[in-house]
């Protein structure tokens, strides 16, 4: 039976529209001057529509985002304390009026996998509402990761009016609605994160958050600490690190 019913979603989705994917982000000052490109294609290569909340943003950020002809508005609300509400106008206003199919937020230091395509974003997801990617924290250079900084995370999710709420805690509330974290099934799906690649963008994060988290009353002290620290690394070996993420899925069996 299970195998009948896949082949029944299969065929019914083969009847149906082509997926349309919206992806969407958050830009601050600075942005452009770290990774933010490499996202920006990103968001070419994978959807059909983008659009990004200028958070302070400056004209660098501006101009990039204008050589790709992204859809853009301005919030200038603060981010470590308005973070879940500036998430959420962009989500029940902002990207509501792309009629979305499929969401894929990113922030402007990630890239999936190159082996990571638009075709398989729908198709990925199943008849799911959302879905976990494992992000790998690249550390120190381009070749080297921290896998105890390294973490599965909800980032894929089916569009449904009724689930919109955000996580209302000001800072690490996420990427996507809060419930999508419940309804979310294990992807075989690698992202790259940049943002803590150099020593200094470490050092400048965890003086962030000392301000906006300053009893760590929204992530583990342990994770502060260890912004800080020397971290320890291995090589990043991105189809190496696919596999080993396909066999481990293959061993929760069915979600």
């Amino acid at each position: 039976i299970p195998g009948l019913y896949a082949l029944y979603c299969g065929a019914f989705r083969k009847g149906q529209k082509e997926m349309r994917i919206i992806g969407y982000g958050v830009v601050g000052l600075g942005e452009a001057d770290r990774y933010m490109e490499n996202t920006l294609k990103e968001f070419a290569r994978l959807c059909d529509d983008v659009v990004l909340c200028l958070n302070h943003a400056g004209k660098r950020e501006k101009s990039l985002i204008k050589k790709y002809g992204f859809r853009t508005y301005e919030d200038p609300r603060e981010w470590g304390k308005f973070q879940p509400i500036t998430k959420e106008y962009l989500i029940r206003k902002q990207v509501a009026a792309l009629k979305p199919d499929i969401c894929l937020p990113l922030d402007m230091d990630e890239v999936y996998d190159h082996e990571f395509t638009k075709e398989q974003a729908g198709r990925v997801l199943g008849n799911n509402d959302g879905g976990y990617v494992f992000i790998a924290n690249i550390v120190n250079d381009e070749n080297h990761y921290c896998k105890e900084l390294s973490f599965w995370d909800a980032r894929i999710w089916r569009w449904d009016d009724r689930f919109l709420g955000m996580d209302r805690q000001p800072v690490h509330c996420g990427m996507v609605p809060k419930l999508y974290y419940f309804h979310g099934v294990y992807l075989p799906v690698l992202l790259k994160h940049y943002g803590l690649m150099k020593k200094e963008e470490r050092l400048r994060k965890a003086e962030r958050y000392d301000k906006y988290d300053p009893r760590a009353e929204w992530k583990g002290r342990g994770y502060y600490d260890s912004l800080r620290a020397e971290l320890d690394v291995s090589d990043f070996v991105e189809k190496d690190l696919r596999e080993t993420i396909k066999k481990e899925l293959a061993s929760y069996g069915p979600q």
